[in-house]
């Protein structure tokens, strides 16, 4: 089966480079993304709870969406059993410390600030990949 990365953030542009970055990293991945934290839970907690959920290798999320910050989310993708060890990789364009304290503390696996280059992305990605989904 192959395998399956969300990706989670409100810029088109971004979840177009980072669908690219991780397909091309990883033959064969499929990319689901969403633009907000409501449709990121639809995904995954709707799919999961009626048991038909492929679920993600990890969560590529934003920490700040129109809807909810990555914590809201975090501790609803925790609350739920299928989903409470997923691995969550959040990326924020500050790096303020409180707001990786808050993501962390919510169960995140890494906080990093947001690559602007395709090139850097592409290490940060590939450094969470091996090191909390393969």
């Amino acid at each position: 089966m192959n395998p399956l990365v969300l990706v989670v953030d409100d810029s088109v542009e971004f979840l177009d480079v980072a669908r690219r970055l991780l397909e091309a990293a990883r033959p064969g991945t499929s990319v689901h993304t969403a633009q907000t934290g409501a449709a990121a839970l639809a995904f995954l907690v709707g799919e999961a709870s009626n048991g038909t959920c492929t679920r993600p290798r990890f969560v590529v999320l934003d920490f700040r969406l129109p809807d909810m910050n990555a914590p809201e989310l975090l501790a609803r993708l925790r609350a739920e059993p299928a989903l409470a060890t997923l691995p969550v990789l959040v990326l924020s364009q500050a790096g303020w410390p409180e707001d990786a304290r808050a993501a962390l503390a919510a169960g995140a696996s890494a906080f990093v600030v947001k690559p602007s280059r395709a090139g850097a992305l592409r290490r940060v990605l590939d450094d969470f990949w091996s090191r909390h989904a393969d």
